[in-house]
């Protein structure tokens, strides 16, 4: 899925990604023996925008998402609500492969947001 935040959330740099992390461990494993299945997250590099990849324990909904936001970053749901502008899943209710397929268009589409290139 694809999670955009705010500017007044800040940047998710690396300490922020790890809270984010524990806030989300609790929609989906964490350890596990196929790790395309546990909870993975990357940011782009603006910092404003997070993939989040795991074989989730119930359908996401942005609703569980913003609470588990609100709880770990010590924020009323209002202002989780409000740093959460866009949630959105790929290829929802379908195959695990259908959702890769989709990511990866939605990175070839967005590169420069995501990949650092060096020359």
């Amino acid at each position: 899925m694809l999670l955009e935040f705010a500017p007044e959330f800040g940047a998710i740099d690396q300490n922020k990604q790890a809270l984010l992390r524990e806030a989300f461990s609790g929609l989906a494993p964490t350890a596990g023996d196929y790790p395309p299945y546990l909870l993975q997250l990357k940011a782009n590099l603006a910092g404003d925008k997070l993939l989040a990849e795991a074989r989730w324990y119930a359908p996401p909904e942005r609703s569980e998402f913003v609470r588990v936001l609100a709880y770990k970053f010590d924020a009323s749901l209002l202002q989780a609500e409000a740093w959460l502008v866009n949630f959105s899943v790929f290829a929802e209710g379908e195959s695990y492969e259908a959702s890769v397929a989709q990511v990866r268009l939605y990175l070839r589409g967005n590169e420069v947001a995501w990949e650092r290139r060096y020359r």
